[in-house]
């Protein structure tokens, strides 16, 4: 078993098709509206008036 195959196993993905699900996800399956997060609006606003302002954003 390669280090990355002991690595997946570790990591509870034992099957084929968990491999595959954990190393190629369907991001379109997992969509999720961001405004369900607490207070999104305000990280919102916060990002619009530092572009508006020309500061820089770190994430």
């Amino acid at each position: 078993m390669t280090l990355f195959e002991r690595i997946l196993t570790a990591r509870g993905l034992t099957t084929r098709a968990a491999r595959q699900a954990f190393l190629q996800p369907d991001y379109m399956a997992v969509k999720h509206d961001p405004f369900l997060l607490p207070d999104m609006e305000k990280a919102v606003a916060r990002l619009k008036q530092a572009r508006e302002q020309g500061e820089k954003i770190v994430i």
